[in-house]
């Protein structure tokens, strides 16, 4: 992965772990990842242009859908039902597109060789993923949810998944590996003096563990005013 080989690993601000975490373990699905695959397909040095357009199109309807369900009333945070992602034919078109890109890449050389590939492949996934959102798989262990972002009148939806529970992949990488130490520390790391949700989160059952007083000396060195008269 992105670690060198290594010994210790210090994570400070690791209050944040968790969420980083299930950013970087997790996947998303955007317009953006379609309409690249499309550019691969109707580019300068076209594949096939008609393919491109379907895309582009089903990818454009897909996404305003997903962004009025993230509008909608019964759409609270996360995807909780079978089906909720929208029915669609983009799924197809990317494995149409993914097939169509790995033929042409057959007969073509270095970077041009490489670059079809990649958009395959990127295709691949995308369909795979919207898929899985759609039929709700491993919902104990994955949340699916739309993300949007963006100013109002151009907001973009995009579909994501995270991992609930991080520790699942973080325990075996990260805390149990042999031979390693892993340090932890942030100045919000404990909830009422006790580290538990954290352990429980990461996967970091088994630690030392050391709680430290703030060295700052708030009677000399604080003052709270509150002025006369205020709200």
């Amino acid at each position: 992965g992105p670690l060198p080989v290594w010994d210790v690993a210090i994570l400070d601000e690791a209050h944040s772990a968790a969420d980083v975490a299930r950013e970087i373990l997790g996947w998303k699905v955007t317009r953006a990842t379609c309409d690249q695959i499309a550019s691969a397909l109707g580019g300068r040095d076209p594949v096939d242009g008609d393919l491109a357009d379907d895309l582009k199109a089903e990818s454009s309807s897909f996404f305003a859908d997903l962004l009025d369900h993230a509008r909608g009333d019964t759409y609270k945070a996360r995807i909780r039902r079978e089906g909720e992602v929208p029915s669609t034919g983009l799924p197809g078109l990317l494995e149409m597109a993914s097939a169509v890109l790995l033929r042409e890449a057959e007969g073509a050389e270095g970077p041009r060789r490489a670059r079809l590939r990649k958009e395959a492949e990127r295709g691949i996934n995308a369909a795979s993923r919207i898929r899985r959102a759609r039929e709700l798989k491993d919902p104990d262990r994955i949340a699916y949810c739309i993300e949007v972002d963006g100013e109002r009148g151009r907001e973009r939806a995009a579909l994501c998944a995270k991992l609930i529970w991080p520790g699942d992949v973080l325990r075996p990488r990260l805390f149990a590996a042999a031979g390693r130490t892993c340090v932890m520390t942030s100045a919000t790391l404990a909830v009422d003096e006790s580290f538990d949700f954290l352990a429980r989160e990461l996967g970091c059952d088994v630690a030392r563990e050391l709680v430290v007083e703030s060295p700052f000396d708030f009677a000399e060195q604080a003052l709270l005013v509150v002025p006369r008269g205020g709200p």
